[in-house]
């Protein structure tokens, strides 16, 4: 046999000895008088009471500690020792959904053997039933539904996007995690942030300025961005009102038709934050004006009427004409000739 060869004989010799050193030491505490070490305590980290852990068909409730306790069979007891986190994976926590709706879940397994009773401790994350609605500050409550998407991130890097219809009910968010801190388990709350609150194509909310604490703050409202426009349409040159109606392109690209008062004004209370554009319908040349919504606005909106168009064509023609008998001295002796033999022969008649 080659070096190899005897090498490796010699691994699987070692291994089989640990195995067969783990068994026996499991049937020697088995057989042992102390009967806590056939006692295993699971534990949940946060403590909380009322959670419902199930192994080899027998199901415990924690207590108000977190804790519940498990005798082991002899099968599972010389499991344990040998590998604590295989008998972990056999423990299972029951669907359990507490009055308020909060839910929690497995997130991992750590052991530790306490005055000689096996403890496994299961790191658990809360997920709480989280109502979001939606506020205009100046009108009042917004209808969810009338929101196409929500997007968030959380302060461990995931990110979530909710249409507004599903924000009709409250959404079941995950409210905190277990980190290791000094030597210990701590359950840590997770910060959402909202990122996009998008109606018509328009972000409603400034990226990351609002934040919120499911497990502190189960029902949230978020502040929507609209502002108030009040369009005015007026002549380009001679400044009185014209038009009938107006057209608002949205920054979706969808459009709304709109009538003008007598006074040829329009006043919108509630337009989300973005860039639209404006077309009057009035007799004049059709162009569309940009509006940026950042703030309240009143914007009035020049149109060039055919009335400009034919001032402009007159001025045009007659500066034309004036600069051309300027420069030509010759030509307005001869306009102005037949003129004078007119009157010439009038005086003497």
């Amino acid at each position: 046999m080659n070096r190899r060869g005897r090498v490796g004989l010699a691994l699987v010799g070692a291994l089989f000895a640990t195995l067969v050193l783990g068994i026996a030491r499991g049937e020697t505490a088995w057989a042992g008088n102390d009967t806590s070490n056939r006692i295993v305590s699971v534990q949940s980290v946060p403590g909380v009471q009322g959670l419902k852990f199930t192994f080899a068909g027998r199901t415990q409730t924690t207590d108000s500690h977190g804790s519940s306790l498990f005798t082991l069979s002899r099968e599972a007891f010389i499991q344990l020792q040998q590998n604590p986190f295989g008998l972990a994976r056999a423990i299972r926590l029951e669907p359990t959904v507490f009055k308020n709706g909060t839910t929690f879940r497995i997130q991992g397994w750590y052991t530790a053997n306490v005055n000689g009773v096996r403890m496994l401790r299961a790191a658990i994350n809360e997920f709480v039933p989280t109502t979001v609605r939606f506020v205009d500050p100046k009108s009042g409550a917004f209808a969810a539904q009338k929101v196409d998407r929500v997007s968030l991130r959380r302060s461990d890097g995931a990110a979530f996007a909710f249409s507004g219809r599903q924000l009709t009910r409250p959404v079941l968010l995950k409210a905190t995690r277990v980190v290791p801190l000094a030597g210990t388990l701590v359950s840590k709350h997770l910060l959402y942030r909202v990122q996009a609150v998008t109606i018509d194509g328009n972000n409603l909310v400034n990226r990351s300025q609002q934040a919120f604490l499911p497990a502190e703050t189960p029902k949230v409202t978020l502040r929507l961005l609209f502002y108030s426009a009040k369009f005015t349409a007026r002549d380009r040159i001679f400044g009185f009102p014209i038009g009938s109606s107006i057209t608002i392109e949205y920054p979706n690209g969808h459009s709304r038709d709109y009538k003008l008062g007598s006074s040829r004004t329009l006043l919108l209370k509630a337009l989300p934050r973005g860039n639209y554009r404006v077309t009057v319908h009035a007799p004049g040349l059709k162009m569309k004006m940009p509006v940026a919504m950042t703030r309240d606005q009143v914007a009035t909106l020049n149109v060039v009427s055919y009335l400009d168009v034919a001032a402009v064509g007159f001025i045009i023609f007659a500066t034309a004409a004036g600069l051309l008998l300027v420069g030509r001295p010759d030509l307005r002796r001869r306009l102005r000739r037949p003129f004078r033999g007119r009157t010439h022969e009038t005086v003497e008649a």
